[in-house]
């Protein structure tokens, strides 16, 4: 596929269950709000077409929607090109579910609330897929300030997640002690929270570990989403190119176990940091850098139910911070039900919910069947 030819892919766009459209064609300008990548937009003026279900905006807003404008050759953000039909505008207007399903997109709607959550375009994780080039992002620091991956090209970068909810929240102490050993080699590490109740709920264990390292508050899961990270902690090696030597996998400092019923988990920190130090030191040379027959295994294009899951989840992060806990769960839940084995939605949800939270991760834990926190951490020969 050319970038400049970019092809109808043909999956429809989703609209929630029992959200019925309820805006008729041709009303009055309403108001709505449009969840794309890692933000969030308000639009004053949209229409809904009642027949479709469609979400039609202003052409002039599409570049602070998602990045694109409109140019004679169809919708173009950076070197990709989505050609137009007539019936895609209407006058001012342009629709943006049909351009969801032109791109592949997941869409979810509450139309209730008047706000649509759209999915990632599966085009832009080409370059993860074809040529190991690593997502970018925008995410806010402590202070509010946007960081973006890109920020740190021309440096080795472990991006490594962690959670309030997660006993990993300990480690943030560890490396920074990794972190004081391996920043004079041109390396940095970016750990990013992912949690929904954003500082008032991590800002103590990052005081606690005092880090010296980049650390964001990820109250999307942007990071997550973009990596396909399916639990915390999460760590993922970027090289100076901007170039994933290893993918999402356990990441920690310290080696624990931890006992649960007839089951165990086994943390490995001291042989995933050492592996780090071997990388960061010896960079492509090194033993643990993963080649491009394993990396393909490991990485595979995530399925459309997936994505219907992350729009969904996104969707709840959106209603949480809005103050509306009931409606926030029942997105939860379904991005739960849509892809079970992302752990990440299940524990952000149960952590709104802390009577529970022990309760329900060991219960899904014991119909786990593969060891979990497996480290696959092999070197070449």
């Amino acid at each position: 596929m050319k970038r400049r030819e970019f092809l109808h892919i043909g999956a429809a766009g989703i609209i929630g269950p029992a959200l019925a459209p309820v805006f008729a064609h041709g009303a009055t300008p309403e108001r709505a709000t449009v969840l794309y990548d890692d933000r969030s937009v308000a639009l004053a003026n949209t229409e809904f077409d009642r027949a479709s279900a469609a979400l039609w905006v202003r052409a002039s807003d599409l570049p602070s929607i998602n990045g694109f404008e409109i140019k004679p050759e169809g919708a173009c953000r950076a070197d990709i090109c989505v050609p137009l039909p007539k019936a895609m505008t209407r006058g001012i207007y342009f629709n943006l579910s049909a351009f969801a399903d032109r791109a592949g997109q997941a869409v979810v709607a509450d139309l209730d609330a008047r706000v649509w959550s759209f999915g990632e375009i599966p085009t832009f994780r080409s370059g993860l897929l074809a040529s190991r080039e690593a997502p970018d992002f925008a995410v806010p620091d402590r202070k509010g300030r946007l960081i973006h991956l890109s920020d740190f090209r021309g440096r080795k970068v472990l991006l490594v997640t962690w959670a309030s909810w997660c006993g990993c929240r300990e480690d943030l102490p560890g490396w920074q002690r990794v972190y004081e050993e391996l920043k004079g080699h041109n390396f940095e590490i970016i750990a990013a929270a992912e949690d929904t109740a954003g500082e008032s709920v991590v800002d103590q264990w990052y005081d606690a570990a005092k880090p010296t390292y980049t650390t964001l508050v990820d109250k999307a899961h942007a990071v997550s989403s973009a990596f396909q990270f399916m639990n915390v902690p999460s760590g993922a090696w970027i090289n100076e190119d901007g170039r994933v030597v290893r993918p999402g996998e356990p990441a920690w400092t310290t080696d624990r176990t931890y006992k649960y019923g007839d089951k165990s988990v086994v943390t490995q920190g001291t042989i995933y940091v050492a592996a780090l130090r071997d990388w960061v030191l010896n960079g492509p040379g090194s033993r643990f850098a993963m080649d491009d027959a394993e990396f393909k295994r490991r990485v595979t294009p995530p399925s459309m139910a997936a994505m219907e899951a992350d729009a969904s989840f996104k969707l709840g992060v959106w209603f949480q911070e809005a103050g509306q806990g009931d409606r926030a769960a029942r997105y939860f839940e379904r991005a739960q039900r849509l892809n079970p084995d992302d752990w990440n939605y299940s524990r952000q949800a149960w952590s709104f919910t802390p009577a529970d939270a022990g309760k329900k991760w060991f219960e899904k834990f014991q119909q786990f069947d593969e060891p979990y926190y497996d480290l696959k951490l092999a070197p070449r020969n």
